[in-house]
């Protein structure tokens, strides 16, 4: 999105109206902060994926932070990150991990939302996961995919979704 942005304000800047000057370096303004948080994001997704190396781990870590609720909120993925060594310094980078981990758009991040972007493994086992990318062995080769959006694909349900495979 920011990509998209920073190419808006350039567009913008490129008329010879002064009038819109101002909003082509809005534009690129909010360009250059949406590429810093995407990349703040990506170093705290990185952190818990070091600090967090397989399913089981996931699992527990999650276990530990909600104790009975079934899913994290705001202040429970802020838990959940700095009991696994990642301190999100600024709010807006807690807001941004919480819309990326959300595949459900509820505002709360489960289990099985965790386990999709953290995770190494299907929770029905089926296929291998590597942070919304797949892994699918066809005909004793590993082909990758990528999920769409649509509800991240009912997390695997039926008539999931994928973008054409890729031959590693």
């Amino acid at each position: 999105r920011g990509v998209l942005y920073l190419l808006a304000g350039t567009a913008i800047l490129s008329e010879t109206s002064w009038l819109l000057k101002p909003f082509g370096y809005l534009l690129m303004l909010l360009g250059v902060v949406n590429v810093l948080i995407g990349f703040s994001v990506r170093q705290m997704l990185a952190q818990l994926r070091r600090e967090l190396p397989n399913d089981a781990a996931i699992s527990t870590a999650f276990h530990e932070v909600v104790q009975g609720n079934r899913a994290l909120g705001m202040f429970g993925l802020h838990l959940f990150c700095q009991a696994n060594g990642v301190k999100p310094r600024f709010k807006f980078q807690q807001v941004a991990l919480l819309g990326l981990l959300d595949l459900d758009r509820d505002g709360l991040v489960s289990e099985m939302e965790l386990l999709f972007w953290l995770g190494t493994k299907d929770p029905n086992g089926d296929v291998e996961l590597h942070g919304g990318h797949l892994s699918l062995p066809w005909k004793g080769e590993h082909f990758t995919c990528r999920l769409d959006t649509a509800k991240q694909a009912e997390l695997l349900g039926e008539g999931h979704l994928l973008t054409p495979c890729l031959h590693p």
